[in-house]
């Protein structure tokens, strides 16, 4: 079946766990999605900064509403604000600002009226604040009149250098500069766009070097002497805020300060940054509170992306084997109904690798099929054909691979071994012209090793030694492993090369020892069985039960009842566990009836816990005996 079709087909799996079993079909991603609640409309006006001078009060347990604070203080237990000094709001919009007055200006004198508030407002021709003023003054001091001088231009300096300075981000070297040009400028004071932004700079950098040493107290106190810096516009000020309240156990105030972004700042990307960086320092209760003021679409809550993060993990945790744990048959149902909302890819290939996990191969395919409707990640892809391969389905499996095998080195891979394991089975039928070709193509383009040695063993199956040894040259050409090595040898033995197979031990001997018992079959396999029961002289070492079964399994063997044998080492195995010896036996045993698969997994699984001589001949032998090799003089 093509590619394309395969990953177009709907999917629909049923979701089984241990405990419990809910209907959560993997969606299809070809139709429309159903349309959910529609938006809701946020509020007219943005609500006002909250009070975040307060301190915060954690209550044990407490019922709040969807949203509310749940750190905050009771009403009912609140302490009240003394009412001689109420609190502050340090994090309020920017005040009224004062006049400015130089450094080196005469303290006012309290006899006479103080004109600095009706000169700023005459300096930023406020006429209706020059004119309320002006009535103010004359009020208080009847013989008083305005200045003469009141709307006469000051001095007049270049402020060019000093922006230069701070478009370089030199705002200590500006500041520097600002009090020069005053001590040079009698009564000069700098522009109000050029201070306020010079301080907000100077802040902003005071908070950002606290943040990065960890600085709490320092970015609450720099916050609090510059609020004009709490806005949507810098919203990581805002976080780092946030975080500084959480980090000194003001719980209260950070939820606040997090809350406020969402109930103000309109950016999609701002407000779910929000949430996930509160999640990071906030306990579950007030994430949970924050995920509530999130907006409902088309496509479901805002936040559930935030909302599924745990089950994520829990579910990552599975399907890499770290745990056996299943997550809650109900919030898995929760957590398909969103993928198949928000046509997440990431989270449908999360899923079939969630199951593959568990090995239920058709659950997983059903996924991994969701996903590769609307992504062309090639992981998607390769999750299916391998949950076909794992499956049963290997012809679909294999067909899907070869199509799609431009996709991406891993499904090349993927083809490569299956075919492999295909050409090198037990009574496998040889492959016709067109296939070989097509399979040494792919092998060739790719300079896979497996590939190349499982043209070769199929290759000396069809009794094609001269072609078997061009192919085991490339496979030791492009990675030389003992597999390889021992093509070699075969198939110079099956040639009767006699040179070529001293060569080849002679020059491979030392480093793959199987290689030099090509022609000693009958005395090597004894003295290995015998090696593996633990048997010399005829006498077993040690004793107890199971030097019983052991040697009973041994017997069997060589009375040629491999069968018995076998029976003989499962009951070993369920009474005492794994054992080496034992293990080695079954190989033989294997072996000897002919189940060269079952043989070369048990020799090479022994070989990778501990490499030996018997180890890497079992491996050796297993081809041997396979390929009719062993005898070449």
């Amino acid at each position: 079946m093509p590619v394309k079709s395969l990953l177009l087909a709907s999917a629909s799996v049923l979701l089984a766990l241990a405990s419990a079993r809910a209907e959560v079909a993997a969606p299809d991603f070809t139709r429309p999605s159903s349309a959910a609640a529609p938006a809701m409309s946020p509020g007219a006006s943005p609500p006002s900064a909250p009070n975040w001078s307060m301190p915060a009060q954690i209550p044990a347990a407490m019922s709040v509403p969807a949203g509310a604070n749940p750190f905050a203080m009771p009403p009912a237990v609140a302490a009240p604000a003394p009412v001689s000094a109420p609190a502050a709001a340090p994090f309020a919009l920017a005040p009224e600002p004062a006049a400015a007055t130089s450094a080196d200006a005469p303290e006012a004198d309290p006899t006479k009226p103080d004109e600095s508030a009706l000169r700023y407002y005459a300096s930023q021709r406020d006429m209706a604040r020059v004119g309320a003023e002006i009535r103010r003054l004359k009020g208080l001091y009847a013989d008083w009149q305005p200045p003469s001088d009141l709307f006469a231009t000051g001095p007049k300096v270049d402020e060019q250098p000093v922006w230069d300075l701070f478009a370089k981000r030199d705002f200590a070297g500006a500041q520097a500069l600002v009090a020069r040009l005053r001590s040079e400028t009698q009564g000069w004071q700098p522009s109000e766009d050029l201070s306020g932004k010079l301080a907000d700079a100077m802040a902003r950098q005071r908070i950002d070097v606290a943040a990065a040493n960890g600085a709490w107290s320092q970015i609450i106190g720099a916050a609090q002497a510059s609020p004009s810096l709490l806005t949507c516009a810098q919203v990581d000020i805002l976080w780092n805020l946030g975080e500084a309240f959480a980090r000194t156990g003001d719980l209260a105030r950070s939820f606040d300060v997090y809350a406020y972004v969402l109930k103000t700042c309109e950016d999609g990307g701002a407000r779910l940054a929000t949430v996930q960086k509160a999640s990071q320092v906030l306990p579950v209760q007030g994430r949970d509170a924050l995920l509530a003021l999130g907006r409902t679409g088309p496509m479901g809550g805002e936040f559930d992306a935030v909302r599924f993060d745990l089950l994520r993990g829990a579910m990552g945790r599975v399907a890499s084997g770290e745990t056996g744990t299943l997550p809650a048959a109900t919030e898995l149902a929760a957590f398909a109904d969103y993928v198949g909302r928000s046509r997440s890819a990431p989270d449908a290939a999360l899923f079939g690798w969630y199951f593959f996990g568990q090995k239920q191969w058709k659950d997983a395919a059903g996924w991994f099929r969701a996903a590769g409707q609307i992504t062309d990640d090639p992981k998607a892809l390769e999750g299916l054909i391998l949950s076909l391969r794992n499956g049963g389905d290997v012809p679909a499996a294999s067909s899907m691979a070869f199509e799609a095998r431009a996709r991406s080195p891993e499904i090349t891979k993927i083809y490569v071994e299956m075919e492999a394991e295909r050409l090198t089975a037990d009574g496998a039928t040889p492959p016709s012209d067109a296939e070989q070709r097509r399979y040494g193509d792919v092998v060739e383009q790719a300079r896979s090793s497996l590939g190349a040695q499982a043209i070769g063993w199929s290759l000396i199956a069809q009794g094609k030694p001269d072609a078997a040894r061009t192919w085991f040259r490339r496979s030791v050409e492009w990675q030389e492993t003992s597999e390889g090595v021992i093509g070699l040898a075969v198939a110079a033995s099956r040639l009767k090369d006699k040179a070529g197979l001293q060569e080849i031990k002679s020059r491979y001997g030392d480093k793959y020892p199987e290689v030099a018992d090509l022609e000693d079959a009958p005395v090597a396999v004894a003295k290995a069985t015998r090696r593996a029961a633990g048997v010399t002289g005829g006498q077993r070492r040690g004793g107890g039960g199971q030097d019983k079964i052991l040697r009973q399994a041994q017997k069997q063997f060589d009375s040629g009842d491999y069968k018995s044998a076998l029976a003989s080492l499962d009951q070993h195995e369920r009474t005492f566990g794994r054992n080496r010896g034992a293990e080695l036996l079954k190989g033989w045993t294997n072996l000897k009836m002919r189940r060269y698969q079952e043989a070369r997994a048990i020799f090479k699984a022994e070989d990778k816990r501990g490499s030996t001589k018997d180890t890497r001949f079992g491996i050796g032998a297993t081809f041997n005996s396979q390929f009719n090799a062993w005898s070449s003089n």
